[in-house]
């Protein structure tokens, strides 16, 4: 089958092949690669065209061309900001573990066992409850408990206006119904 295209320069041609766009998402990077095939004869060899083709194209030429955004100073300050932050808070908390625990080498590892543990939300007018399972090992168990209430202790308030209160234990009675 032909297939027919008008040129740059406002001519018909004829290409005796058909074009097909293949997406490709990459989910690592999670970006995605798009390209060209063909199927059927194209008549010419790709490696003919490809030295037909310019090594670079200069971008200031093309029409229509837009560059990239530059980059936001006040935001990117920003992001610095919030991810000090949260790296100072979670060294904080670590450092906090070290008053309930004794191996250095382990506090971090517990500190992130605590963090992944499964749980329970309660929510009633005055308090909302985050009731965390408990760890299997006594001195690790023992550390998450006196870390939750001093979290509890500090008094921290959602926006709605509601306390935060962190609780360890086994499934309570609100989370059963």
């Amino acid at each position: 089958m032909l297939h027919k295209w008008i040129d740059e320069n406002g001519e018909e041609q004829e290409h005796p092949f058909d074009l097909r766009r293949i997406v490709i998402w990459n989910l690592r990077s999670k970006r995605r690669a798009c390209g060209l095939c063909w199927d059927g004869d194209r008549g010419n060899d790709i490696r003919e065209e490809r030295k037909q083709m310019p090594e670079r194209i200069d971008a200031g030429q093309l029409q229509n061309y837009h560059s990239f955004k530059k980059i936001d100073n006040e935001g990117k300050n920003l992001f610095d900001f919030v991810t000090a932050s949260v790296w100072n808070v979670r060294r904080t908390l670590i450092d906090w573990l070290g008053e309930y625990y004794a191996k250095e080498s382990d506090r971090v590892d517990l500190f992130y066992a605590i963090l992944h543990s499964h749980g329970w939300i309660n929510s009633d007018d005055q308090w909302v409850t985050v009731c965390l399972e408990p760890l299997q090992q006594p001195n690790r168990r023992h550390a998450q408990e006196l870390l939750c209430r001093k979290l509890t202790g500090l008094g921290a308030k959602i926006p709605c206006g509601k306390s935060l209160r962190i609780e360890v234990g086994s499934a309570p009675s609100w989370a059963q119904s």
